[in-house]
């Protein structure tokens, strides 16, 4: 059985390709050379021009590429490796990754409740064009001040997940939470 990697995946980056070239190695004049634990690998400058979002694998992910090197990973790994989704907007790019978005809000949000000892069930993630919507129920026990901590605690755990869109450029999407007791 493979290992799964704890790592949290990077998500796409909307200003630069994410894909791997070789570089030069310490011996070799001009160029960029790249880290001897990667095999002399650099990462590629241009423009991304792709989402590309792997179709299995037991820690799915995706990454931006721009058109070569889109075109390169079809050629190594082939056309049902992954999908392709043109970059045009922060949106498109959420749309591309949303269930995967939506699955890790979800457990940072359990890991929030499981952390601070508060009985959350049936915790829904929505992410759509209005923005993201949190629907949780709690326990009856929870006086207001916990209900008022929770609920800043799950927007600040929302808000570390969009953390790279809004290095890329992006801006924050409406964030509604809603506790139903």
């Amino acid at each position: 059985m493979p290992k799964h990697s704890k790592q949290a995946l990077t998500p796409p980056d909307l200003n630069q390709c994410q894909a791997e070239k070789p570089g030069n190695g310490p011996f070799t004049i001009g160029g960029k050379i790249g880290d001897p634990k990667n095999g002399y690998r650099v990462r590629c400058e241009s423009e991304p021009k792709y989402i590309a979002t792997e179709k299995r694998g037991s820690k799915p992910g995706s990454m931006s590429l721009c058109a070569e090197c889109k075109d390169a990973m079809v050629k190594q790994l082939g056309e049902d490796f992954a999908e392709f989704s043109p970059i045009g907007s922060v949106q498109e790019v959420l749309n591309a990754i949303g269930d995967e978005l939506e699955n890790r809000i979800k457990r940072r949000l359990d890991h929030v409740a499981v952390h601070n000892a508060v009985g959350v069930t049936d915790t829904k993630v929505n992410i759509d064009a209005l923005g993201v919507t949190v629907t949780a129920g709690y326990s009856s026990h929870m006086n207001l001040g916990q209900l008022h901590t929770l609920h800043l605690k799950f927007r600040k755990a929302i808000a570390a997940e969009f953390k790279p869109f809004l290095d890329a450029g992006g801006k924050m999407p409406n964030i509604s939470i809603v506790l139903v007791r």
